[in-house]
């Protein structure tokens, strides 16, 4: 649905769940790639006389930055928009339609590709989100929009609304790392180090998608991980979590419920890495 633009210039494309497409995503745009719907070779469906076979066939099909797994955290994701400065100053903000509300993207490079987590941020807005645009004044200006059946978000079809940024810091998770062995969670405010130092108070799931040519999909090769050491740092910022199985290709499901040092609960618990 949606198109953005870093300020480094790297294309991000939000697609929505669909043939081909088990769930919906965050898409990294790069040459020789291939992101879109798998047609076959029905020649006389492409343009013009034949045209060119679809890169599916020789490269596959290349993932995502992000999974967005559907109705957990997004069912239609709309426009991906930088944040330019604050605690998540890089990352990016993400409109959602059917589910209403704001997701927020946090990217990272790995051995050249880009991939990361995504958290819920707003919720409670007039209308599902459909675009979002910096104004002058610092402020987010946010489009809502909405139609018949799920293409809405509380039967709302019209919204446009201003939010302006306070000097208020919520207790949230920062980002998620991936590591070789484990994810380092890095976090608004600091915890105390004796709870960030229990691997038990943080559940992880992982899971696979697999793109067939029915509407939508489900997880695959679901599994439990269990966090073997959390090493917290000095500041009580950030932890590193050692976890044993992590596949390559997979989408993991963390789970935490911290408090502040000064008593916060979580603005949101989950992260999808």
């Amino acid at each position: 649905n949606g198109i953005g633009v870093s300020a480094n210039g790297e294309v991000y494309v939000a697609d929505n769940q669909g043939a081909w497409l088990p769930t919906s995503k965050l898409v990294h745009v790069q040459p020789e790639e291939f992101y879109g719907h798998y047609n076959g070779l029905a020649v006389s469906k492409r343009y013009p006389d034949g045209g060119f076979p679809s890169r599916y066939l020789t490269n596959g099909e290349s993932r995502p930055a992000v999974w967005l797994p559907q109705n957990e955290v997004s069912n239609s994701p709309t426009t991906p928009l930088e944040i330019p400065n604050g605690p998540f100053a890089g990352q990016f903000f993400l409109g959602e339609l059917t589910m209403g509300g704001i997701r927020r993207v946090q990217l990272e490079e790995i051995e050249g590709e880009v991939q990361g987590a995504v958290f819920r941020f707003t919720q409670g807005l007039e209308s599902g989100v459909n675009r979002m645009v910096w104004g002058p004044d610092g402020c987010l200006y946010v489009g809502g929009t909405g139609s018949s059946g799920n293409w809405s978000w509380n039967n709302t079809r019209f919204g446009l609304q201003r939010l302006r940024p306070t000097e208020t810091s919520t207790f949230e998770i920062q980002s998620v790392h991936a590591l070789s062995d484990g994810f380092n969670i890095r976090f608004t405010k600091p915890v105390d180090r004796g709870w960030l130092g229990n691997p038990h108070h943080f559940d992880l799931r992982q899971w696979r998608y697999h793109a067939t040519a029915q509407y939508g999909g489900p997880k695959r090769e679901e599994q439990r991980l269990v966090a073997t050491e959390a090493i917290a740092s000095e500041d009580g910022r950030s932890v590193r979590l050692k976890v044993p199985g992590l596949r390559e290709g997979s989408v993991v499901h963390l789970r935490m419920d911290p408090q502040s040092d000064a008593g916060e609960d979580l603005w949101s618990k989950e992260a999808w890495y």
